[in-house]
C-alpha cells in the first residue's frame, strides 16, 4: 500500500490521469478495508484481556471454581444440574477455570448466564492461575473429567495432578474431583465395626405417640424424635374404628 499510493515510501509514481485516479481510489478503498478491521481487532485484544483478569472477592459471596473438561457439553450439564438443586435465589457464583479460550458456543452460554458465572482462562497447574481466581477463598474447587475420551486412565491422571497442584499452594481447600476409572478411587478404611456393634445394642419397639404430636408432620416428628429423645421413628401406623372394626 506504501508503494502503490506513493507516501514518501513508494519507488514508482503514477504520472498519467487514470493512474493517480487508481491511486486515490485503491488508497480510499485501502483505508475503508482498515476501518472494517479496527472493532474486531478491539474486540480481539478486549476479550483476551478480559480472559486474563484476576477475579474481584466479594467479602460475604460464595463462589466456587470449577476446571478440567471446561467444553459446552460439561458446561452446560453442570449448570443445568446445579441450578436445579439450587432453587430460588442463587447465591453461589461459578467460577470456571479453562485452559483454552472459549468457543462463540461457549461464550454465549456463559453471556446467558452471566449473573453468576465468570470465565478466566489459565491452568489449575500453574499459581499464578490459581492465585487469579482465588481459589484460597472458594468454597469447593470441582474438576470435572471427560466422559467421552479415549484413553480415561490419561483423564484421570490429568485430574489427579490438577488436584495436588491445588492442595500443594492451597492445602485447605476443598477440592472435589470427578474420577473416570474405580481403581484411580482411593476410599479410606471405615470403621464399620464400630457402627456394627453400635447397631446391635439398638432395638425396634412399638409405642404408642403422644396426643401431642397430633398436627405434625412426619418429617417434623422424626426430627423432634431424634433430636430431643435419641428416637429413630421408622415408621407410623394409624388405625381408626368404623362400625366397631378396626381398619389400618
Amino acid at each position: 500500500m506504501a508503494t502503490t499510493s506513493t507516501v514518501g515510501f513508494g519507488d514508482v509514481v503514477a504520472k498519467t490521469s487514470l493512474g493517480r485516479t487508481f491511486i486515490m481510489v485503491f488508497t480510499l478503498g485501502s483505508l475503508v478495508l482498515f476501518a472494517n478491521y479496527v472493532p474486531e481487532m478491539v474486540e480481539l485484544f478486549g476479550n483476551k484481556r478480559k480472559y486474563t483478569s484476576s477475579y474481584e472477592v466479594v467479602k460475604g459471596k460464595k463462589f466456587i471454581v470449577v476446571c478440567g473438561n471446561i467444553t459446552v457439553d460439561s458446561v452446560t450439564a453442570f449448570l443445568r444440574n446445579f441450578l436445579r438443586h439450587k432453587a430460588g435465589e442463587i447465591n453461589t457464583e461459578i467460577v470456571f477455570l479453562g485452559e483454552v479460550p472459549p468457543s462463540l458456543e461457549l461464550e454465549t452460554i456463559f453471556k446467558c448466564y452471566m449473573a453468576y458465572t465468570t470465565f478466566i482462562s489459565g491452568s489449575a497447574l500453574k499459581w499464578e492461575d490459581l492465585r487469579r481466581v482465588a481459589v484460597d477463598s472458594a468454597e469447593a474447587c470441582l474438576i470435572i473429567a471427560n466422559p467421552l475420551c479415549s484413553d480415561s486412565h490419561a483423564e484421570d491422571t490429568s485430574n489427579i495432578m490438577r488436584v495436588l497442584s491445588i492442595k500443594n499452594y492451597y492445602p485447605n481447600t476443598r477440592v472435589i474431583i470427578q474420577i473416570l476409572q474405580s481403581h484411580n478411587k482411593i476410599c479410606p478404611k471405615e470403621p464399620w465395626q464400630k457402627h456394627f456393634f453400635s447397631g446391635l445394642r439398638n432395638k425396634i419397639l412399638t409405642q404408642r405417640l403422644s396426643d401431642d404430636f397430633a398436627g405434625m408432620s412426619f418429617p417434623d416428628v422424626c426430627r423432634l424424635c431424634f433430636v430431643k429423645m435419641h428416637l429413630m421413628l421408622i415408621a407410623i401406623e394409624h388405625k381408626s374404628v368404623c362400625h366397631g372394626y378396626w381398619y389400618q
